[in-house]
Protein backbone atom coordinates (compact mmCIF):
# COMPACT_ATOMS: atom_id res chain seq x y z
CA UNK A 1 0.00 0.00 0.00
CA UNK A 2 0.98 3.76 -0.72
CA UNK A 3 2.82 5.35 2.22
CA UNK A 4 -0.25 7.73 2.28
CA UNK A 5 -2.78 5.50 2.68
CA UNK A 6 -0.53 3.17 4.98
CA UNK A 7 -0.30 6.98 7.10
CA UNK A 8 -4.40 6.97 6.70
CA UNK A 9 -4.75 2.90 8.39
CA UNK A 10 -5.08 3.68 11.61
CA UNK A 11 -7.78 6.43 11.17
CA UNK A 12 -9.75 4.35 9.02
CA UNK A 13 -9.53 1.65 11.40
CA UNK A 14 -10.38 3.92 13.83
CA UNK A 15 -13.62 5.82 12.36
CA UNK A 16 -14.76 2.28 11.70
CA UNK A 17 -14.92 1.00 15.37
CA UNK A 18 -16.14 4.22 16.58
CA UNK A 19 -19.12 3.78 14.14
CA UNK A 20 -19.85 -0.09 14.87
CA UNK A 21 -19.85 1.12 18.36
CA UNK A 22 -21.75 4.11 18.29
CA UNK A 23 -25.42 3.96 19.51
CA UNK A 24 -26.41 6.72 17.21
CA UNK A 25 -27.01 6.26 13.25
CA UNK A 26 -24.12 8.43 11.53
CA UNK A 27 -25.23 9.54 8.00
CA UNK A 28 -22.15 10.86 6.73
CA UNK A 29 -18.91 12.26 7.98
CA UNK A 30 -16.15 14.38 6.56
CA UNK A 31 -12.40 13.97 6.84
CA UNK A 32 -9.61 15.89 5.58
CA UNK A 33 -5.68 16.03 4.64
CA UNK A 34 -6.79 12.27 3.65
CA UNK A 35 -3.54 12.02 1.56
CA UNK A 36 -4.96 10.44 -1.30
CA UNK A 37 -4.62 10.21 -4.92
CA UNK A 38 -6.44 9.50 -7.94
CA UNK A 39 -5.03 6.17 -8.60
CA UNK A 40 -5.91 4.91 -4.84
CA UNK A 41 -8.50 2.67 -4.76
CA UNK A 42 -11.82 3.62 -2.84
CA UNK A 43 -11.44 -0.44 -1.79
CA UNK A 44 -7.85 0.83 0.14
CA UNK A 45 -10.01 3.33 2.12
CA UNK A 46 -13.40 1.41 2.33
CA UNK A 47 -15.54 1.81 5.50
CA UNK A 48 -18.23 -0.70 5.56
CA UNK A 49 -21.84 0.68 4.74
CA UNK A 50 -20.09 3.96 3.00
CA UNK A 51 -19.55 5.44 -0.49
CA UNK A 52 -16.37 7.79 -0.38
CA UNK A 53 -16.60 11.05 -2.32
CA UNK A 54 -12.99 12.14 -2.82
CA UNK A 55 -11.41 15.39 -3.69
CA UNK A 56 -7.90 13.97 -4.25
CA UNK A 57 -4.87 16.77 -4.02
CA UNK A 58 -3.38 16.43 -7.57
CA UNK A 59 0.48 16.98 -8.07
CA UNK A 60 1.59 18.18 -4.47
CA UNK A 61 1.63 16.07 -1.61
CA UNK A 62 -0.66 15.71 1.48
CA UNK A 63 -4.19 17.37 1.40
CA UNK A 64 -7.23 16.18 -0.02
CA UNK A 65 -11.00 16.02 1.39
CA UNK A 66 -13.50 13.45 1.54
CA UNK A 67 -17.05 12.52 2.43
CA UNK A 68 -18.34 9.64 3.87
CA UNK A 69 -22.36 8.94 3.02
CA UNK A 70 -23.98 5.73 4.42
CA UNK A 71 -25.28 3.60 1.61
CA UNK A 72 -29.10 4.99 2.78
CA UNK A 73 -28.19 8.34 1.48
CA UNK A 74 -28.66 9.10 -2.35
CA UNK A 75 -25.82 11.71 -3.59
CA UNK A 76 -28.04 12.67 -6.60
CA UNK A 77 -25.18 14.92 -7.80
CA UNK A 78 -21.50 15.13 -7.16
CA UNK A 79 -18.74 17.61 -7.43
CA UNK A 80 -14.87 17.47 -6.37
CA UNK A 81 -12.50 19.82 -7.11
CA UNK A 82 -8.49 20.32 -6.06
CA UNK A 83 -6.10 22.88 -7.37
CA UNK A 84 -2.95 21.56 -5.59
CA UNK A 85 -3.29 23.68 -2.76
CA UNK A 86 -7.17 23.62 -1.67
CA UNK A 87 -10.01 20.91 -2.36
CA UNK A 88 -13.64 20.53 -1.45
CA UNK A 89 -15.85 17.57 -2.11
CA UNK A 90 -19.66 18.03 -2.72
CA UNK A 91 -23.07 16.57 -2.81
CA UNK A 92 -26.88 17.19 -2.95
CA UNK A 93 -29.50 14.90 -1.89
CA UNK A 94 -32.85 15.83 -3.75
CA UNK A 95 -34.37 14.06 -0.80
CA UNK A 96 -33.44 16.27 2.09
CA UNK A 97 -33.02 18.39 -0.33
CA UNK A 98 -29.56 19.31 1.38
CA UNK A 99 -26.05 19.99 0.47
CA UNK A 100 -23.27 18.63 2.28
CA UNK A 101 -19.77 19.93 1.69
CA UNK A 102 -16.09 18.63 2.43
CA UNK A 103 -13.08 21.35 2.05
CA UNK A 104 -9.43 21.54 3.35
CA UNK A 105 -7.40 24.77 3.17
CA UNK A 106 -4.24 24.29 4.25
CA UNK A 107 -2.18 27.08 6.57
CA UNK A 108 -1.13 30.08 4.53
CA UNK A 109 -2.99 28.97 1.22
CA UNK A 110 -2.88 31.51 -1.41
CA UNK A 111 -6.13 33.33 -1.78
CA UNK A 112 -6.87 33.04 -5.09
CA UNK A 113 -6.99 29.02 -4.66
CA UNK A 114 -9.27 29.40 -1.58
CA UNK A 115 -11.20 31.30 -3.17
CA UNK A 116 -11.15 29.28 -6.52
CA UNK A 117 -12.91 26.70 -3.67
CA UNK A 118 -15.56 29.30 -3.03
CA UNK A 119 -16.68 29.91 -6.07
CA UNK A 120 -16.98 26.48 -7.02
CA UNK A 121 -19.42 25.71 -3.90
CA UNK A 122 -21.37 28.59 -4.71
CA UNK A 123 -22.07 27.41 -8.12
CA UNK A 124 -22.85 24.28 -7.26
CA UNK A 125 -25.35 25.68 -4.66
CA UNK A 126 -27.12 28.29 -7.35
CA UNK A 127 -26.73 25.79 -9.78
CA UNK A 128 -29.56 23.15 -7.82
CA UNK A 129 -32.38 25.91 -8.75
CA UNK A 130 -33.55 26.11 -5.07
CA UNK A 131 -32.58 26.95 -1.62
CA UNK A 132 -31.18 24.08 0.31
CA UNK A 133 -29.40 23.52 3.78
CA UNK A 134 -26.16 23.60 4.03
CA UNK A 135 -24.05 21.56 5.93
CA UNK A 136 -20.24 22.48 4.98
CA UNK A 137 -17.28 21.33 7.62
CA UNK A 138 -13.58 21.15 7.29
CA UNK A 139 -10.41 22.30 7.96
CA UNK A 140 -10.20 25.94 6.94
CA UNK A 141 -6.88 26.61 9.01
CA UNK A 142 -8.40 30.56 9.81
CA UNK A 143 -7.34 31.02 13.39
CA UNK A 144 -7.16 34.36 12.95
CA UNK A 145 -11.20 34.37 12.21
CA UNK A 146 -13.28 35.85 15.67
CA UNK A 147 -16.11 33.48 15.03
CA UNK A 148 -18.70 35.31 17.75
CA UNK A 149 -18.37 38.11 15.90
CA UNK A 150 -17.51 36.54 12.17
CA UNK A 151 -14.92 38.85 11.96
CA UNK A 152 -10.73 39.24 11.62
CA UNK A 153 -9.57 40.00 15.16
CA UNK A 154 -8.48 43.03 16.12
CA UNK A 155 -4.78 43.45 16.33
CA UNK A 156 -3.46 40.28 14.73
CA UNK A 157 -0.84 40.17 12.44
CA UNK A 158 -1.36 38.01 9.55
CA UNK A 159 -0.53 37.58 5.88
CA UNK A 160 -2.68 39.81 3.38
CA UNK A 161 -4.02 36.49 1.55
CA UNK A 162 -4.55 34.93 5.28
CA UNK A 163 -7.09 38.27 5.63
CA UNK A 164 -8.21 38.00 1.99
CA UNK A 165 -9.47 34.41 2.60
CA UNK A 166 -10.83 34.67 6.18
CA UNK A 167 -12.81 38.00 4.44
CA UNK A 168 -13.51 35.74 1.69
CA UNK A 169 -15.37 33.29 3.89
CA UNK A 170 -17.14 35.41 5.70
CA UNK A 171 -18.74 36.89 2.78
CA UNK A 172 -19.88 33.57 1.46
CA UNK A 173 -21.53 33.29 4.94
CA UNK A 174 -23.26 36.08 4.85
CA UNK A 175 -24.11 35.54 1.19
CA UNK A 176 -25.56 31.52 1.89
CA UNK A 177 -27.17 32.70 5.62
CA UNK A 178 -24.64 30.36 7.19
CA UNK A 179 -23.26 30.38 10.93
CA UNK A 180 -20.03 28.93 12.31
CA UNK A 181 -21.21 26.37 15.28
CA UNK A 182 -17.93 25.34 16.90
CA UNK A 183 -16.88 27.29 19.69
CA UNK A 184 -13.56 25.47 21.17
CA UNK A 185 -10.58 24.73 19.88
CA UNK A 186 -9.80 21.75 17.86
CA UNK A 187 -6.53 21.96 17.49
CA UNK A 188 -3.68 21.64 20.54
CA UNK A 189 -6.19 23.51 22.82
CA UNK A 190 -5.55 26.62 20.90
CA UNK A 191 -7.14 27.74 17.84
CA UNK A 192 -10.74 26.66 16.14
CA UNK A 193 -9.26 25.24 12.91
CA UNK A 194 -12.07 22.55 11.96
CA UNK A 195 -15.48 24.25 11.68
CA UNK A 196 -18.86 23.37 10.73
CA UNK A 197 -21.07 26.15 8.45
CA UNK A 198 -24.79 25.50 8.54
CA UNK A 199 -27.73 27.52 7.55
CA UNK A 200 -30.10 25.49 9.76
CA UNK A 201 -28.41 25.58 13.14
CA UNK A 202 -31.64 24.20 14.60
CA UNK A 203 -31.32 20.85 12.81
CA UNK A 204 -27.68 20.49 14.63
CA UNK A 205 -27.10 20.26 18.47
CA UNK A 206 -24.28 18.48 20.81
CA UNK A 207 -21.48 19.43 19.21
CA UNK A 208 -18.42 17.50 20.64
CA UNK A 209 -14.49 18.20 20.09
CA UNK A 210 -12.70 15.09 21.06
CA UNK A 211 -9.34 14.20 21.42
CA UNK A 212 -8.17 11.63 19.64
CA UNK A 213 -4.79 9.44 19.29
CA UNK A 214 -1.59 10.15 16.76
CA UNK A 215 -3.08 12.94 15.08
CA UNK A 216 -2.85 17.17 16.14
CA UNK A 217 -6.13 18.15 15.37
CA UNK A 218 -9.24 16.64 17.21
CA UNK A 219 -12.45 15.11 16.25
CA UNK A 220 -15.51 17.22 15.60
CA UNK A 221 -18.97 16.20 16.02
CA UNK A 222 -22.55 16.70 16.26
CA UNK A 223 -26.09 14.97 16.27
CA UNK A 224 -28.41 16.00 13.51
CA UNK A 225 -32.25 15.98 14.13
CA UNK A 226 -33.37 15.06 10.50
CA UNK A 227 -35.36 12.12 11.94
CA UNK A 228 -35.13 10.35 8.20
CA UNK A 229 -32.01 10.02 9.01
CA UNK A 230 -32.54 7.97 12.10
CA UNK A 231 -32.12 3.85 10.85
CA UNK A 232 -35.89 2.77 10.17
CA UNK A 233 -36.24 -0.14 13.30
CA UNK A 234 -37.05 -3.17 12.21
CA UNK A 235 -41.16 -4.12 11.58
CA UNK A 236 -42.06 -6.33 14.86
CA UNK A 237 -43.54 -9.65 14.03
CA UNK A 238 -47.01 -10.60 14.89
CA UNK A 239 -48.17 -11.07 18.34
CA UNK A 240 -48.67 -14.79 18.95
CA UNK A 241 -50.22 -15.60 22.23
CA UNK A 242 -48.18 -18.66 24.43
CA UNK A 243 -51.21 -19.67 26.21
CA UNK A 244 -54.77 -18.61 26.20
CA UNK A 245 -53.61 -17.07 29.65
CA UNK A 246 -51.85 -14.25 27.27
CA UNK A 247 -54.62 -12.27 26.52
CA UNK A 248 -56.28 -12.04 29.46
CA UNK A 249 -56.04 -8.56 31.29
CA UNK A 250 -55.45 -9.05 35.02
CA UNK A 251 -55.50 -5.27 35.73
CA UNK A 252 -59.17 -5.16 34.97
CA UNK A 253 -60.06 -7.84 36.93
CA UNK A 254 -62.44 -7.12 40.03
CA UNK A 255 -60.20 -8.80 42.82
CA UNK A 256 -62.19 -8.39 45.93
CA UNK A 257 -65.36 -10.09 44.69
CA UNK A 258 -62.70 -12.46 43.25
CA UNK A 259 -60.77 -12.81 46.95
CA UNK A 260 -64.54 -13.30 48.20
CA UNK A 261 -65.27 -16.15 46.28
CA UNK A 262 -61.99 -17.56 46.66
CA UNK A 263 -62.77 -17.37 51.02
CA UNK A 264 -65.92 -19.10 50.30
CA UNK A 265 -64.22 -22.25 48.88
CA UNK A 266 -64.18 -25.39 51.53
CA UNK A 267 -60.13 -26.00 50.27
CA UNK A 268 -59.30 -29.03 52.61
CA UNK A 269 -62.56 -30.78 50.84
CA UNK A 270 -61.35 -29.44 48.08
CA UNK A 271 -57.73 -30.20 48.14
CA UNK A 272 -58.43 -33.91 49.54
CA UNK A 273 -55.97 -36.35 48.09
CA UNK A 274 -58.57 -38.68 47.58
CA UNK A 275 -60.40 -37.06 45.18
CA UNK A 276 -59.53 -37.48 41.21
CA UNK A 277 -58.92 -34.11 38.90
CA UNK A 278 -62.53 -33.95 37.55
CA UNK A 279 -64.15 -34.40 41.17
CA UNK A 280 -62.05 -31.45 42.72
CA UNK A 281 -62.68 -29.30 39.40
CA UNK A 282 -66.34 -29.96 40.32
CA UNK A 283 -66.68 -29.09 43.97
CA UNK A 284 -64.32 -26.00 42.94
CA UNK A 285 -66.23 -24.42 40.51
CA UNK A 286 -69.63 -26.06 41.57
Amino acid sequence: MDPGVKNQRWKIKSLQEDISSNPLHVPFFILTETHLKSYHLDAETQISGYTAIRADRSLRTRGGAAIYLHNSITADTTKVFSNTYCEIAMIYNSHHNMVIAACYRPPLAPFDKFDECLVKLQGFINGLGCTPELYIAGDFNLPFVDWPTTSIKIGCSILLSDRQSGLALIQFMEENFLQQLVNEPTRQDRNILDIILSNNIDMIHGIKVSKVEKSDHDLVSCNLLHPEFLPVPAEKPPYIPDSPLDDINFSSADWSSINASLEEVDWSTVTDPGLSQEEAWTMFSG
